[in-house]
């Protein structure tokens, strides 16, 4: 390039790029810090833009250096490292405690149930919605009045939910002390009598939590 003042106004803009590059880097790196779960879909974001201002920078650099933009794209070595930033991000993320799951949330109209991966970093979520949670609530309620222990394939009976949210709500209901689970498979009414007065408040404890 031969023209002093535009390849003047690219080199600071290079400059420019490579200040945000590694803003965004390391915006992305402390991301990956934090436990919240939703930060790692944050930190793939802000990584994949500071690949594109390097790329972009590179570029810039290649139009300055006379060189041919398409030969530095795919010759020319990263300065950011994909596998080793993924690697790092792994490593970086503390492992949660397993006492502390599941976890049980209201969003909306929706039960949200909170689990841990088997790598003790990650969570994932099953959710009920509000009419499947009534179903299922019914029907155990109705169970309640005739007998004192249940299993999950009586609930289901009449059911079309999955029977994930059938598990799910059950955990929840023995988490709060309505239900317990005297042996593998079976499932027993703390106080049947009361069963059906405590499970309507249910949905309105899980909201004030």
């Amino acid at each position: 390039m031969e023209n002093v003042k535009v390849k003047q106004i690219l080199k600071e803009a290079s400059t420019s790029l490579d200040q945000v590059k590694v803003a965004l880097f390391d915006a992305s790196r402390e991301c990956v810090k934090t436990e919240a779960g939703n930060e790692w879909d944050v930190a793939k974001t802000l990584f994949s833009l500071a690949e594109n201002a390097d790329s972009l920078n590179r570029q810039i650099k290649s139009l300055v250096n006379g060189s041919e933009t398409k030969a530095v794209v795919t010759e020319v070595e990263p300065r950011i490292n994909a596998a080793q930033f993924r690697e790092e991000a792994s490593e970086r993320v503390p492992r949660k405690r397993k006492e502390d799951y599941p976890k049980y949330e209201v969003r909306g109209d929706r039960l949200v149930k909170i689990g841990l991966g088997r790598d003790k970093r990650t969570e994932y979520e099953h959710e009920i919605a509000k009419g499947e949670f009534d179903k299922i609530l019914a029907r155990l309620t109705s169970i309640a009045a005739s007998q004192k222990q249940f299993t999950v394939d009586q609930v289901q009976e009449g059911l079309d939910c999955p029977v994930y949210q059938t598990y799910a709500l059950i955990a929840v209901l023995a988490k709060m002390g309505l239900l317990t689970n005297p042996r593998r498979g079976t499932y027993r009414f703390t106080t049947p009598g009361t069963f059906s007065s405590a499970a309507s408040t249910v949905w309105e404890r899980l909201q004030s939590k």
